[in-house]
């Protein structure tokens, strides 16, 4: 489906021009099957290698492909409407737990916290669907996230919800050295190299719970993930996390995944 799509996303900058070249194929076609049963302008000309016969087999076959793109598009467009509404759903929610959290612990300031969703894609990576943050625009790690990666990979390799202070982490590093911290065991390290934590040191602490669809077979379909980058509290940002606040909003993000089925 991705292939295709990206088709449909190529082919989508040529719109304009296609539909008057179609356009102009399909008044052809009608009027070329006219000419060819009455045998205008000739018999000849409508023979197999003459220019107007190609013409007609070119515009037999444009016509009828432009059509099935069109309907492709417009199943794409339907799935893009619905990932947008997904989002804002979302987002709304990831806004409404940093709100709760600040509201719980004094000492922690709506910029030190960013909330986000991610889909957990079945090639073992991560898709942000959804995220919420001041100031909205942020500088990305440059780590690539990912099952077994980070405490949000962590986390779903496990099975389990987790909550970390990444300072201990950090402080492990620099005690040890990059090499000597590489060859720590996976799990001890989150699955993370010393440049990947050191890519994230603004990160403090991480929290992630995995999100799964409604109904008699739950499945696991994404992650929330709250990162901290504040100074000190951390401990007062997990606790609220796995509230029950929290937890109904992130019912609620569930409820929207599994309706959202297939458009993601």
């Amino acid at each position: 489906m991705s292939t295709l799509r990206r088709g449909r996303d190529f082919v989508k900058q040529f719109d304009v021009p296609l539909y008057f070249v179609t356009a102009l194929l399909g008044l052809f076609l009608t009027v070329g099957a006219i000419f060819l049963t009455a045998k205008v302008p000739s018999e000849h000309d409508w023979s197999p290698g003459e220019p107007l016969f190609w013409a007609l087999v070119v515009s037999a076959v444009f016509v009828p492909v432009y059509t099935l793109y069109k309907s492709l598009d417009a199943y794409f467009e339907t799935q893009d409407k619905r990932r947008s509404e997904v989002e804002r759903d979302l987002t709304i929610a990831c806004q409404k737990v940093v709100s709760r959290i600040v509201d719980a612990c004094p000492r922690v300031g709506v910029n030190d916290l960013a909330s986000c969703v991610w889909l957990c894609r079945e090639d073992d990576s991560f898709d942000e669907i959804a995220r919420f943050y001041l100031p909205h625009h942020r500088k990305g790690s440059g780590v690539i996230w990912g099952r077994g990666r980070g405490v949000a990979g962590t986390a779903w390799a496990r099975g389990e919800d987790l909550d970390s202070d990444v300072t201990v982490l950090v402080a492990r590093l620099d005690e040890l050295g990059k090499a000597a911290f590489d060859k720590l065991p996976p799990a001890e390290r989150f699955g993370l190299t010393a440049s990947d934590l050191d890519k994230t040191r603004d990160r403090t602490g991480v929290c992630a719970i995995r999100l799964v669809t409604t109904g008699a077979k739950p499945k696991l379909v994404g992650m929330f993930v709250l990162e901290y980058s504040g100074a000190s509290d951390f401990q007062c940002v997990s606790q609220e996390v796995f509230k029950r606040g929290v937890s109904e909003l992130l019912a609620g993000c569930e409820d929207v995944l599994t309706r959202a089925a297939g458009a993601l």
